[in-house]
């Protein structure tokens, strides 16, 4: 709802899985349910209840409020706190308190924010990190940059930087480069270390860890069952004609060793090995109205090579995506997927994935 005063929002998303099998428990995951506030003429927001945590270190998913204040023209300051929700839910007891100060249209074209985030498990630290984020954008450049640091382990979290440019002849680059840890380094990491989770009985909270580690001992473990996650890719699109453009890509992930995990309906995700470094190499032809005054068709062919992987393999997938408008009503989106692994020493594996989604409009503002 908006009026002259403010805009009002209530977000409610749930998931209901149902079960027929009695190996496998039915689950519902509420992942969002909050009010949201932003004030048109006092410069003051919140936002309380369920919700995801956007930028400044805040932990991904939380129950709690965020606030914020702008004092000034281009400056705000924001103020969280909550605990942390995640599914799996872990026993262990966590809450975090954040601030970050964001700044907007520094020399037009210039923004960022620093933040600091503080979280607690079990009465011990489960985080402490400073970072920030710069934003730069004009009619053919933009970049993106983000930095997260732990000061309690002295370890870099997160540090990427993203960016495209645009040339005047209608081509653009675009550049990524991204190396954090996956999770993010905190403390209660430990509960996923092999080493805890060969104990018997298995700790399921750090409270119950601390009765056999010291805090020291948790946090090295916490260190080595956090992996480090490194990505890296460069691609073009050029226009051929009014019809048509060309695009390439070509990207590096090297994701580190991964402990087991066990979600909250009893499924075990095994352990995974290091990737080594992936290679992926990409080429798409995008066409506009081909088959109608309306349509758009995306044409995609990749090639996947991960020689140190364990097993080794390769892959191919051809793809066709299609967006067709059928009047001011109706929008089809069909899709078809074809790709095909090659595993080391003699397994292969073909998927065919067909897709279809379509939308009508009711009204102006409403749509299925």
């Amino acid at each position: 709802y908006r009026d002259a005063g403010a805009d009002h929002k209530l977000v409610v998303r749930d998931t209901h899985t149902w079960s027929f099998l009695e190996s496998v428990p039915t689950r519902n995951r509420l992942t969002a349910a909050y009010y949201d506030y932003k004030g048109l003429q006092n410069n003051f927001n919140a936002r309380i209840g369920r919700q995801s945590g956007y930028g400044s270190g805040l932990p991904n998913r939380f129950d709690g409020a965020t606030l914020g204040y702008g004092f000034m023209p281009k400056y705000k300051v924001n103020f969280a706190l909550g605990l942390p929700v995640e599914f799996p839910t872990l026993d262990s007891d966590r809450k975090f308190w954040g601030l970050s100060l964001d700044a907007e249209n520094l020399a037009g074209r210039w923004s960022g924010n620093a933040f600091f985030v503080e979280q607690q498990v079990d009465g011990i630290l489960d985080r402490r990190a400073v970072g920030g984020e710069v934003r730069y954008f004009d009619e053919r450049r933009s970049l993106y940059s983000l930095v997260d640091y732990d000061v309690s382990y002295d370890i870099l979290n997160i540090a990427m930087l993203q960016g495209s440019w645009q040339t005047a002849g209608q081509t653009t680059f675009n550049l990524l480069l991204d190396r954090r840890r996956a999770p993010t380094l905190s403390t209660h990491n430990a509960l996923y270390n092999s080493v805890v989770t060969s104990l018997i009985p298995i700790p399921t909270s750090i409270k119950q860890l601390l009765t056999v580690r010291t805090e020291d001992q948790i946090r090295a473990l916490a260190e080595d069952a956090t992996a480090i996650a490194t990505q890296a890719q460069f691609g073009l699109t050029t226009p051929l004609n009014p019809g048509w453009q060309l695009g390439a890509d070509i990207g590096l992930t090297n994701i580190g060793a991964l402990p087991q995990v066990t979600l909250d309906d009893g499924t075990v995700l095994n352990p995974s090995p290091a990737t080594g470094n992936i290679m992926n190499y990409a080429l798409r032809a995008i066409g506009t109205n081909l088959f109608s005054g309306r349509d758009i068709n995306v044409f995609s062919l990749s090639y996947t090579d991960a020689p140190e992987s364990t097993p080794s393999f390769t892959g191919v997938q051809i793809a066709y995506n299609n967006t067709t408008y059928l009047g001011d009503k109706w929008s089809l989106e069909p899709s078809l997927k074809y790709y095909r692994q090659q595993t080391d020493p003699s397994t292969e594996l073909k998927r065919w994935t067909p897709g279809i989604r379509v939308s009508y409009r009711i009204r102006e503002s409403v749509s299925l």
